[in-house]
């Protein structure tokens, strides 16, 4: 593992990525196992858009641990800038086959499944994670957004309030957010100021 005072490098270093991927390769060097190290390379690679060396250090990550959760995560994270969302739905499966309680992996895979036009499932998916943990706006602001693009104006006006009503900073991104433009125009839309 880094030590303490390296991964706090890279944290306050997070504008420099350039300067961490070369701190993170000399304690590579020391110790080329350490999946943390191979991690935090690829989450810096990412940063920079590298994503073809990110993935390489994630593919390293978790050939050393392949129940590595995080590497899983970033690497769906990679998969989902490249657009390449059948990927990402596959990182996802993974990290819900070991952790079925992952929000975070629950919510990437309703976007890449929604990015395909699965909409159905993405909501399935949506669902899931809100039954797990119902006080998470980001999860009823992307139903929404879903119900939206489905034409389903009730249902995503309720998934809205829901988000507003647990983060009130959701309903000026919902303003300008062109899946909620079925709604946006609304008189109910405009109540949801009430939650400001």
């Amino acid at each position: 593992m880094l030590d303490w005072m390296g991964k706090e490098y890279f944290r306050n270093k997070l504008n420099d990525f350039r300067k961490a991927t070369a701190y993170i390769d000399r304690a590579l060097a020391t110790n080329p196992n350490n999946k943390e190290g191979w991690n935090l390379k690829g989450i810096a690679y990412l940063w920079l858009k590298n994503h073809k060396e990110a993935i390489k250090c994630f593919n390293i990550a978790l050939e050393i641990d392949p129940l590595f959760l995080d590497a899983l995560h970033y690497k769906g994270i990679t998969f989902i800038e490249l657009q390449f969302h059948e990927d990402a739905i596959k990182c996802y499966i993974k990290i819900l086959d070991i952790h079925r309680h992952s929000i975070e992996a629950w919510n990437n895979k309703a976007f890449s499944l929604a990015q395909l036009g699965r909409y159905e499932e993405a909501l399935m998916c949506l669902n899931q994670g809100i039954e797990l943990n119902p006080s998470q706006a980001s999860l009823y602001y992307n139903k929404a957004c879903i119900e939206s693009l489905k034409l389903m104006p009730d249902q995503s006006l309720d998934s809205l309030e829901n988000a507003v009503s647990l983060d009130p900073t959701y309903y000026p991104l919902a303003e300008s957010d062109p899946d909620l433009a079925i709604i946006t125009k609304l008189e109910e839309f405009k109540e949801l100021k009430r939650y400001l």
